[in-house]
C-alpha cells in the first residue's frame, strides 16, 4: 500500500502508524509550510511516513508536477482544510477513488455550497456575496445575520452579528483574519458572504462515502462560546438518530460526492437540520480520536481503506 498524503496532519500519521506499512505514507507539502511550522522533527516521529516532497497546492497547480513524478500510488487523502481540492484533483489524475474535483470545489467554497443546496431543492439559509460593509448593512436591514469568509478553514473570520451591529467592524474582522503558519507565503484570494443567521443547537456529522454512498455516519454534538465568535469549546459523541445519516446522504447527493470522509456541520433549527457547511477531510479538535474511543474503531485507517476498496464490514456502532 502506497498512500499519499497532501498536507501535513499529525492525527493521520499517528493513526496510520500502528496500522499501515513503516514507509508507507508519501507526503506532499509547502516548503514554506514545513519551515514555518519546524514540521521535519515531528514528521520523524511517525513511522509510516516515508517520502516528503514540496509543492505548491494552496491556490496553485504545481503540485501535479509533483503527483506526476511520485510513481504509483494506491490512494490520495487531503490532510488539511486547503488541501481538498488538490487531493481531489490528484485522485482523479491519478484514475483513484476520490470526491471529485466539481465536489471538492464545492466543499471548498461556502457560497458555491449554498449555490449547490439551493439548486437541489434542499432548504438553505438566505445568503449573498459581499464585497463591502454596505452590502452587509443591505443584507441584513438591520437584524441579525452572520459574516464569513467563503473558503477560510474552522471558524477563521466568522462573526455572528445582533440586530443593529456595525457592519464596518464585521468587514474588518471578516477580511482582517489572519492564520499566520497555515498559509504558504505568497498572495492569496478570497470571497465573503452574509447570511441569514440560524438559532438552536448545533451538531456535526462526520460520514464515510464509498461511490457516492454514505457507509459510515455519527453525530457530534457541538458547544461553542456565546457571543460573536462561535469558536468550539468541546464535543460529545451524541445520540445517533437514523434521520442525520439521510441529511448527509442529501448532502453527498446533491453536491456529487464521490468516495472519501465529510465533516457536516449544522444548526438544529425549529424547522429542522439547516446545514452550516461541510468540510471534504476529518474534522479537527480531537473528533476523530472522541469517534475512535467511542465506538472501538480507527476511523482514519478504515477511511483510508475505503479508498483501498478493502473490505471494512459493517459499520461500527457505538
Amino acid at each position: 500500500m502506497r498512500l499519499m498524503l497532501i498536507g501535513y496532519n499529525d492525527g493521520v500519521l499517528a493513526a496510520l502508524d500502528g496500522s499501515r506499512p513503516a514507509g508507507s505514507v508519501v507526503l506532499v507539502e509547502e516548503a514554506d509550510l514545513w519551515e514555518a511550522k519546524g514540521l521535519a522533527a515531528r514528521a520523524a516521529a511517525h513511522p509510516c511516513l516515508g517520502e516528503v516532497r514540496f509543492g505548491r497546492y494552496q491556490q496553485d497547480e504545481q503540485f501535479l508536477d509533483v503527483v506526476r513524478d511520485f510513481g504509483p500510488v494506491d490512494a490520495v487523502v487531503a490532510g488539511l482544510e486547503y488541501a481538498v481540492a488538490a487531493a481531489a484533483r490528484a485522485a482523479e489524475e491519478l484514475g483513484l477513488p476520490g470526491p471529485g474535483t466539481k465536489a471538492a470545489a464545492v466543499l471548498r467554497d461556502k457560497l458555491l455550497l449554498r449555490e449547490t443546496m439551493s439548486a437541489a431543492g434542499l432548504p438553505t439559509p438566505a445568503f449573498r456575496e459581499v464585497d463591502s460593509p454596505a452590502d452587509i448593512a443591505a443584507f441584513a436591514s438591520g437584524g441579525p445575520c452572520v459574516v464569513k469568509p467563503a473558503g477560510r478553514q474552522a471558524s477563521l473570520g466568522v462573526l455572528l452579528l445582533d440586530a443593529g451591529a456595525d457592519p464596518e467592524a464585521a468587514w474588518r474582522h471578516c477580511t482582517g483574519a489572519d492564520e499566520g503558519r497555515q498559509l504558504a507565503n505568497r498572495p492569496m484570494t478570497w470571497r465573503y458572504l452574509v447570511e441569514e443567521r440560524l438559532y438552536g443547537p448545533e451538531f456535526s456529522t462526520e460520514g464515510l462515502v464509498d461511490g457516492g454512498r454514505v457507509v459510515f455516519c455519527n453525530v457530534t454534538r457541538k458547544y461553542t462560546l456565546d457571543g460573536p465568535s462561535p469558536v468550539e469549546t468541546g464535543h460529545t459523541v451524541h445520540a445517533q438518530e437514523p434521520f442525520w445519516a439521510r441529511e448527509l446522504q442529501a448532502l453527498v447527493d446533491a453536491v456529487g460526492y464521490g468516495s472519501g470522509i465529510l465533516h457536516a456541520e449544522w444548526v438544529r433549527t425549529a424547522d429542522g437540520p439547516r446545514l452550516i457547511e461541510c468540510a471534504g477531510r476529518p474534522p479537527g479538535d480531537r473528533i476523530m480520536d472522541l469517534i475512535d474511543l467511542a465506538y472501538d474503531v480507527n476511523l482514519h485507517d478504515r477511511w483510508i481503506a475505503t479508498l483501498l476498496g478493502e473490505e471494512t464490514g459493517e459499520a461500527p456502532t457505538p
